[in-house]
């Protein structure tokens, strides 16, 4: 398992992996209302995700299948987290669960031309 870097080029392909894994850790932690999408912009100054809010609003039942098979994967093996999605899958607390809100204002402005986003 690759440890996870907080200082990196988010446009650097050779840092896929950590890209991968800090959106995964993002939804993760959306999802378990551990933090928020305003929380984790405010702490980190970027918010990476699974998908692209503008475009696609996945449900919750998808990103939850997502995840467990990301943290089920050999390389990563975080079966406790794939545990607790899981059991939040199968509980009644799925259904009212509003994990980006209709009325949230996403400021999206993709810098894909700034080298130095290495935040």
């Amino acid at each position: 398992m690759q440890t996870m870097k907080h200082n990196y080029d988010i446009n650097d392909p050779d840092n896929v992996d950590l890209i991968d894994r800090e959106a995964m850790d993002n939804m993760y932690s959306i999802i378990t209302k551990q933090e928020t999408y305003d929380t984790l912009m405010d702490r980190k100054g970027r918010v990476l995700m699974i998908f692209n809010p503008l475009e696609v609003t996945p449900t919750l039942d998808e990103l939850i299948d997502d995840l467990i098979e990301y943290y089920s994967d050999s390389d990563i093996e975080m079966y406790e987290r794939c545990a607790e999605l899981l059991k939040m899958k199968n509980s009644d607390e799925l259904n009212s669960f509003d994990f980006i809100p209709l009325d949230m204002d996403i400021d999206f402005e993709a810098d894909f031309d700034i080298e130095d986003n290495d935040r």
